[in-house]
């Protein structure tokens, strides 16, 4: 459209309109009206190409056909070379219109690529190699008891599968199995009950868990920080530590061998990381989704189950703090 004639003019007449009020506004209404100028323009000359294209196709076929009886005809003659005139320049513009839309169907897949490429080195890679867990530091921690680990195991009822899993096709199979059909891993099951989690990860850890209030921890960061403007002190500091995508950077095996480690039963291990390691992942791009990414690493956000297993696997650097 850049090219048509009239598109300068439009632009240009749009542009030096008078308009009152704020610059903003000013500016906001001249693109207005260059903007219904442009479409007028559209309507006029580019809308239904192909249509067009095809009728002066047609109306050249048959004024050539009139040629071929009258070839000395001046007016037939001219009627020819403005049939052939403007079939080129509606050639001309279609093929325009269609390089644009293949540029932009490339932007669209090459931005959707990116994105997927993206999200797939990020949920969907493990890393090279991983350094073990100090087994000393862990066991110096806290542990689940003899009690609450068997608590964890004991017997599904119907009345837990209805209350838990209310309106998931699912059935009991799966704790006794401890196999989960990927199609149906598109929602959350929390398996860790509150009551237990409190008893494996420190004190110092107020985030998600029950009976414990993380305004409590700023408080106490508030009162550490009057007291280093005291005389008389040791030189000390504070380090505040953010952690750069934490739930999708935390690895299985970490995770795993900490809950065996803490003292969750084999089978609850098993339970938990077959719900994490059969979940996929679809990016939405403009609305559109992926093709699935399989899930390598990482807790799902939303998933009430996520901020337990953060917290346990948190819970490792408390102790390496701690006991290290």
């Amino acid at each position: 459209m850049a090219e048509h004639p009239k598109f300068h003019q439009i632009v240009q007449e749009g542009w030096s309109t008078v308009v009152s009020g704020t610059v903003m506004f000013q500016v906001w209404q001249k693109l207005k009206i260059i903007k219904q100028g442009l479409k007028t323009l559209h309507k006029k000359d580019f809308a239904r190409l192909e249509n067009r294209i095809e009728n002066i196709r047609k109306e050249l076929g048959e004024v050539q056909s009139q040629l071929v009886a009258s070839p000395c005809d001046i007016s037939l003659q001219v009627t020819e070379r403005e049939c052939t005139a403007n079939l080129k320049k509606f050639l001309g513009i279609h093929q325009g219109a269609l390089k644009q839309k293949s540029r932009i169907q490339w932007l669209k897949a090459e931005i959707k690529g990116e994105i997927k490429a993206f999200y797939h080195g990020l949920i969907g890679s493990v890393a090279d190699s991983l350094e073990g867990i100090d087994v000393t530091v862990v066991r110096q921690g806290n542990h689940l008891s003899a009690s609450s680990a068997q608590s964890l195991v004991l017997p599904v009822t119907n009345a837990e599968i209805d209350m838990a899993l209310k309106g998931i096709h699912i059935n009991k199979k799966f704790f006794y199995t401890t196999k989960l059909l990927k199609q149906v891993n598109n929602t959350a099951v929390t398996l860790i009950p509150k009551s237990v989690i409190g008893e494996v990860v420190n004190n110092s850890q107020a985030g998600f868990i029950p009976g414990r209030n993380v305004a409590d921890n700023i408080l106490l960061a508030s009162e550490l920080v009057k007291c280093y403007s005291r005389k008389y002190i040791c030189p000390r500091c504070m380090i505040k530590l953010d952690l750069k995508k934490a739930y999708d950077s935390l690895e299985w095996p970490f995770l795993k061998a900490m809950m065996h480690e803490s003292g969750f039963p084999d089978v609850f291990v098993r339970w938990v990381m077959e719900c994490l390691g059969t979940v996929s992942y679809s990016i939405l791009v403009n609305g559109f989704p992926t093709s699935p990414i399989l899930g390598k690493k990482g807790l799902r956000q939303g998933d009430p189950m996520s901020p337990y297993l953060f917290a346990l696997g948190m819970d490792y650097g408390v102790s390496v703090k701690v006991f290290g």
